[in-house]
């Protein structure tokens, strides 16, 4: 614009820019979104969404915002078939002194099975047949001290 004060391009007056920075400019591939809602068609496909400005569940929030709660919350994109390994102490970095872990919810039996080892490793195994849907595990941590606990949804999208 040339306002004084106004700094709306990097090659502005006083801007630093983005020379030298090495930035490179990538687009994902065409079919990633193809309606164009914000949300990738597999992550549609797999919740059984379509329209990123609906409702479907009817909990007051779009299927816009609710991957985008998704992407927020600690997720993973694995294939069926394959073994997942998560250390939660990396996820409740807080709780330092002794911490306990514990499963609020799991996985269903046709889906795979859970392990949660003392050392806060939890090892999934995922059943072949568990392709093209969506886990969500509940964590709840405690410490040593028993002062608070905090607990924490993560979320696995298993495609085949």
């Amino acid at each position: 614009s040339g306002k004084k004060g106004l700094i709306d391009s990097e090659e502005d007056k006083g801007c630093e820019g983005f020379k030298g920075l090495n930035i490179i400019e990538t687009k994902r591939e065409a079919n990633w979104d193809t309606d164009q809602d914000g949300m990738p068609d597999w992550w549609e496909e797999v919740k059984g969404v379509s329209d990123g400005n609906a409702d479907e569940n009817g909990d007051g929030y779009t299927n816009l915002e609710e991957y985008l709660n998704w992407l927020a919350e600690p997720h993973f994109i694995t294939s069926a078939g394959n073994k997942l390994t998560i250390d939660l102490k990396q996820y409740f970095a807080g709780y330092n002194q002794q911490p306990v872990f514990t499963l609020e919810s799991s996985i269903q039996p046709q889906e795979g099975k859970m392990k949660l080892n003392k050392k806060g490793i939890l090892t999934i195994s995922l059943n072949k047949k568990a392709a093209d849907c969506l886990i969500d595990i509940k964590v709840k941590a405690t410490d040593k001290d028993q002062v608070a606990s905090l607990q924490r949804t993560f979320h696995i999208a298993i495609t085949q």
